[in-house]
């Protein structure tokens, strides 16, 4: 009875040992699954703020970009203006001469 209730508790010591094995290894790939949890919240939030960072950019170059292609209508306004105001001077320029010649013509 003795000999049997050792074999008993040596197989019982066994099986323990065992489940003991496989918990501890459980428990490690819990806390290692906990630790790489923890690492993509890390890179989860440094994407996010990535993100928005970008879109910030995004925003700010496309307000300049606007910005940029309302000077270049106005300058090109301008531009537009002052060649029209080039081509009515030189046309009073024309007049001008033309008039000078006829007076010039007039006084010989």
């Amino acid at each position: 009875m003795h000999i049997q209730h050792l074999e008993q508790s040596t197989v019982d010591r066994a099986i323990v040992s065992r489940q003991e094995a496989v918990i501890c290894d459980l428990e490690n790939k819990t806390e290692f699954q906990k630790v790489q949890i923890k690492r993509f919240e890390v890179l989860v939030i440094r994407l996010r703020d990535s993100l928005i960072k970008m879109g910030e950019e995004l925003s700010w170059a496309a307000a300049s970009e606007s910005r940029q292609r309302e000077n270049s209508q106005y300058y090109q306004r301008r531009l537009e203006e002052l060649k029209a105001d080039m081509e009515e001077l030189a046309q009073r320029e024309v007049e001008a001469s033309r008039r000078c010649l006829k007076l010039v013509s007039l006084r010989v």
